[in-house]
C-alpha cells in the first residue's frame, strides 16, 4: 500500500516536471527516489519502476507531439469546429473560444460584423458544430518581460494552437451524443 502511494506521488511530480519543466518538482523527485532506494524495500522500488517508465515514455512522446504541433507552419483552413455554449467569450465586437476540431483543442479567435451576431452568440446555450475559415498558426508568445505567457497557459489546458477566423460558414446545434 505504502508502495502504491509512493509511486502515485512519483507519477505525479514526473508528470509535473516534464510537461511544465518545474525544477522545483524535478528536485522533489529526485529526493523522493533517492528515499525509495535508501529504503532497500524490494516491492516498493518496483512499484516504482513500473509506474515511472510507462509514464515517462507517455510523458516525453505527449511533449514531443505539443512541439511538433507549435512548430507547424502558419495556413489557411477550412474546419469544422464543436463548441460547448460555456467556451464563448464576447468583448465588445470579437469574440474568443475553446473548440475541439480535427487538430486538437484550438483557441478561436473572430470578429463580430453585426450587433446581431453578438446577441446570437450571447444566447448558444447547447453544443455547436461550426464550419470555419482562416488562419491556422502558433499562439504568440508574450513580448515583453513579466508579461502573461498565453503559450504556456494554453499548454496547460492542452492548446497547442489558435484559430483566427475569417469567415463562418455555417452554424448549427451539434446531435446529442451519449446519455
Amino acid at each position: 500500500m505504502r508502495a502504491l502511494f509512493f509511486a502515485a506521488i512519483a507519477c505525479g511530480l514526473l508528470s509535473s516536471w516534464l510537461v511544465d519543466q518545474q525544477w522545483l518538482a524535478a528536485g522533489l523527485l529526485f529526493i523522493w527516489l533517492w528515499r525509495v532506494v535508501r529504503l532497500r524495500d524490494r516491492h516498493c522500488l518496483l512499484v516504482t519502476i513500473l509506474c515511472l517508465v510507462p509514464m515517462t515514455g507517455w510523458l516525453s512522446w505527449q511533449n514531443q507531439r505539443f512541439t511538433n504541433l507549435v512548430r507547424q507552419p502558419s495556413q489557411m483552413v477550412t474546419i469544422n469546429l464543436t463548441v460547448q455554449p460555456d467556451a464563448i467569450t464576447l468583448r465588445g465586437s470579437q469574440y474568443q473560444m475553446v473548440a475541439t476540431s480535427p487538430v486538437g483543442k484550438l483557441l478561436v479567435k473572430g470578429q463580430l460584423k453585426r450587433a446581431i451576431e453578438k446577441q446570437q452568440l450571447g444566447q448558444i446555450a447547447r453544443r455547436t458544430t461550426w464550419r470555419v475559415q482562416g488562419k491556422l498558426d502558433a499562439i504568440a508568445p508574450p513580448t515583453n518581460p513579466g508579461q502573461f505567457d498565453a503559450p504556456k497557459y494554453y499548454r496547460s489546458q492542452g492548446i497547442a494552437r489558435q484559430l483566427t477566423v475569417t469567415a463562418v460558414k455555417q452554424v448549427r446545434t451539434a446531435p446529442r451524443r451519449g446519455w
